[in-house]
């Protein structure tokens, strides 16, 4: 969603959700030697799922007319601006690893960039 307040401020909000992703499981098959041979799917896809996943992110943006068509803009983005800290991935999906389900990436926290732009 955006709006134009007077003055020419910009105010902008972006809302994303996402249901969990579904993970996978795998364990491994074991020849005679005891060396792992392949991977195999340890349970039904979709049993387990990441946790939901919400992102918002807001701008605020000035303009300023300069000359004739010429504009500069003065913005300020806050992303993730609810510093959610949701795992997107884990070390490892094999059910034999010690870092089984041991959480790995998450969500960047709350950033904000600032910029210009010159519109001519």
């Amino acid at each position: 969603a955006a709006y134009n307040f007077p003055l020419d401020i910009l105010a902008s909000l972006n809302f994303s959700y996402q249901t969990g992703r579904p993970l996978v499981s795998f364990t491994r098959v074991f020849d005679l030697n005891q060396t792992p041979q392949m991977s195999i799917i340890a349970e039904e896809k979709g049993t387990e799922r990441y946790d939901p996943f919400t992102m918002v992110d807001f701008r605020l943006q000035k303009t300023f007319r300069i000359y004739n068509s010429w504009r500069i803009h003065l913005f300020a983005d806050v992303f993730n601006l609810l510093n959610t800290d949701t795992f997107t991935a884990y070390r490892s999906y094999s059910l034999w690893q010690t870092n089984y389900q041991e959480p790995m990436y998450m969500a960047f926290p709350r950033r904000v960039q600032l910029g210009v732009k010159i519109e001519f």
